[in-house]
Order: structure tokens, then C-alpha cells, then sequence
């Protein structure tokens, strides 16, 4: 966190630089750029964003509202290229987790949410007998996470620590995470290696370690007020978008009808899915996934802000006190 936190301050100073380039040039700030860039990994908590890309829903809109601009999606291989290509501006837009859009937010007061990509379940596998619920946790189990103290499942736990143990004791079980890819972690929970006891994870991992006789220890409805929340949002410069206002409203409206989509046939969702998500599942897999009553595709981010609440007030990962709004695009209002 320490890395990214200078990572950020250093970026920063170029994307003020940037910024005041582009607005000392005005003919960069009026819709007429020739291509935008946006960033995504693979998995199906990126679906919209692949349905954007595959049947050029952006080009569909920037053309209704006149523009001649297309998109360029970027797919990288982790967090880290998104959040640099959005602060050094090689990025218009990206699909980063919770976390990191809300660190953003904090860092910059300018890259906000514009769009979600929907809501997961994030749930903590295990196959041991004797783990019930996280309390059980002792000195022979290991949590997989996929970033120990800072990200997404890291934070569901300390926030259900806190709700245990009181705020002061937030960290209690952080002794037990180790980060891990979700791959790695799957392949130990099934092979019932020991390398992990727990996986903390969401769909499709969370249903094949079930198939597998795995149980839930911790669901984050418990610390999100019963509801499933946001795992990946897009988020985007709001300086970037008041300058080219038609190309971040053609965004929107792209990520609008992809969710739309979606929902007006799940098995379609998951046929498309099946062809372009190249994730390795079985058709089936995925239709019971896209189908599921766990999991909602919208645009609105949900369970967003008990995440600003506790980064602020107890892990101490953001400086400011950010409420929903502060976090989101008026769109999304």
C-alpha cells in the first residue's frame, strides 16, 4: 500500500501537468479526440466492458451523439497498469476493484465512479471441518486473499473483525492472510494441500470449491448491510469528462445498454460470455453464475460506501471522509 500510495503521489504531479496542458489547448477539449482507451482484466465480473468492446457499443453512441471518436479496450494483467495508465493519462477509463476507486478518489478529488459492473458475492471457502465461521480461525489455517490488508477480501474481513471484536481490533485476523492469485488458491482448496485453509473469493471459484464439498465461513452481505456489493467499477477523470462531455455521456450509454443486455437474456449473456471471456468454464458454469439471484448487473454501484466508511475510520487508507457522492459521477446520483 505504501508503493501505491507513492506510486500515486508521483503520478499525480504528471496528471496535474497533463491537465493543465489540456486545458491551456483547447482543441483537445471539445469531444474530437480520435480514439479513447480503456483498461479491464478478464473474469466475468468484467462482462459489460467485454460487451462494449465486442459489439462497439461506444462507437454506437459517440456516432448518435456525432462524434467520430472510437474506443480502444486495453486488456492488462492486473491493477497496476490501470491505475498508472489512469493517473499518467494513458488511460481515458478503467475497470479497477472497490479499493482502488475509492484510493483514487481520495488521491486525486478528480477520478470517480462513472459506471459499476455490477454486484458479487464475496465469500470465504473453506474445506475444514472444524472452521465454522471466521472466529474459528487458528494458528494452522492460512486465508487466501488477493491482497493481505488492502485489498477487497482483506477488507471484508477486517470489517467483520470489527464487528466481533470492536473497531480497535480490526486487524485481528490479518495474521492469517497471505495474498495469493484466485487460481492458486482454488487449486490448493480442491486438492486439500494445507498451502491455504481459506479462500476468499467470488464467483466462479466460490461454486466449483462448493461442488467440491467446500463450505461458507463469511458471506460480505454480513458487513455490507445485507446486500452484495461492487466488486470492479469503472471510473474515469471528471476534469477529462467536463472537457469531452458527449465522449463520457457515449460511455455511459454504452455501459447502460451493455447491463440492459445482460439482463434482457441470461443465457444469451452467458453464451457471449462463453465465446469471449476466454475464463475456461463450461457453458453451463456460466449460465449458473449470470443466473444466479447473487449476482445483479447494474450500473448503479452499491455497497460502495461501508467500504469508504471503514477505510476512513479504521484501516486508516484514505485521508478524507468520502460519502457516495463524493465517489461517483452525478449520473450515478
Amino acid at each position: 500500500m505504501h508503493a501505491f500510495h507513492c506510486k500515486l503521489g508521483a503520478a499525480i504531479s504528471t496528471v496535474g501537468a497533463v491537465v493543465l496542458a489540456l486545458l491551456c489547448h483547447g482543441a483537445l477539449a471539445q469531444d474530437n479526440n480520435a480514439t479513447i482507451a480503456i483498461g479491464y482484466q478478464r473474469g466475468l465480473a468484467y462482462l459489460p466492458v467485454i460487451l462494449m468492446e465486442q459489439q462497439r457499443l461506444f462507437e454506437k453512441h459517440a456516432t448518435r451523439l456525432g462524434l467520430k471518436t472510437t474506443a480502444e479496450y486495453r486488456l492488462l494483467g492486473g491493477p497496476a497498469p490501470i491505475v498508472d495508465g489512469l493517473l499518467g493519462g494513458a488511460l481515458q477509463a478503467g475497470v479497477v476493484g472497490t479499493p482502488s476507486a475509492i484510493l483514487l478518489t481520495d488521491k486525486t478529488k478528480d477520478i470517480k465512479l462513472i459506471g459499476s459492473m455490477g454486484n458479487f458475492p464475496m465469500l470465504y471457502m473453506t474445506k475444514r471441518p472444524g472452521l465454522k465461521t471466521v472466529a474459528d480461525l487458528g494458528p494452522q489455517d492460512k486465508v487466501a486473499t488477493t491482497a493481505v490488508k488492502t485489498g477487497i477480501y482483506s477488507l471484508v474481513l477486517q470489517m467483520k473483525a470489527a464487528k466481533l471484536w470492536g473497531p480497535e481490533n480490526y486487524d485481528r485476523l490479518d495474521k492469517f492472510t497471505v495474498t495469493m492469485s484466485h487460481a492458486d488458491a482454488l487449486t490448493a482448496i480442491l486438492a486439500g494441500s494445507g498451502t491455504v485453509t481459506v479462500h476468499g473469493c467470488s464467483y466462479p471459484h466460490a461454486l466449483q470449491e462448493q461442488d467440491a464439498g467446500a463450505h461458507v465461513i463469511l458471506d460480505s452481505k454480513e458487513v455490507l448491510g445485507g446486500t452484495n456489493g461492487m466488486i470492479t467499477g469503472l471510473v474515469a477523470s471528471q476534469k477529462y469528462c467536463s472537457a469531452n462531455a458527449k465522449t463520457c455521456q457515449a460511455i455511459v450509454a454504452a455501459l447502460t445498454e451493455a447491463h440492459q443486455w445482460v439482463n434482457e437474456d441470461k443465457d444469451r449473456a452467458a453464451k457471449f460470455f462463453f465465446d469471449n471471456g476466454k475464463t475456461g468454464e463450461t457453458l453451463a458454469e456460466l449460465q449458473k453464475q449470470i443466473k444466479s439471484t447473487e449476482v445483479k448487473f447494474t450500473i448503479k454501484p452499491e455497497g460502495v460506501q461501508p467500504f469508504a466508511d471503514f477505510m476512513y475510520s479504521v484501516s486508516k487508507l484514505v485521508k478524507n471522509k468520502l460519502s457516495y457522492n463524493d465517489l461517483v459521477f452525478d449520473n450515478l446520483k
